[in-house]
């Protein structure tokens, strides 16, 4: 499931877990500048938590993988986000 508004797209994890989402944004500002946006949502943590997070960064001790999450996206929100991807480069022509 997921929300359009405008420019912007915001899509929810089909998992429906509230902190599972993320949105899609682009933007034309001119002289051949564009800017396309995947802006996912970062959850809250406790503070030791978030300072534990960082020493574990700073001393090249997290995951050889990074810190990620997932996000499920159904049929339709693929279709969305593919939408929204051809929008981005293909701007006023005709793909």
């Amino acid at each position: 499931m997921s929300k359009h508004s405008d420019d912007r797209d915001v899509f929810f994890c089909d998992c429906g877990h509230t902190e599972h989402m993320f949105i899609v944004d682009h933007h034309d500002w001119g002289d051949g500048y564009r800017e396309f946006y995947i802006m996912p949502l970062l959850s809250p943590k406790p503070l030791l938590q978030r300072i534990a997070y960082v020493w574990r960064y700073l001393t090249g001790k997290q995951s050889r993988n990074g810190a990620f999450d997932s996000i499920l996206l159904d049929a339709e929100d693929v279709e969305r986000l593919r939408n929204n991807c051809t929008r981005y480069l293909f701007k006023g022509e005709q793909p």
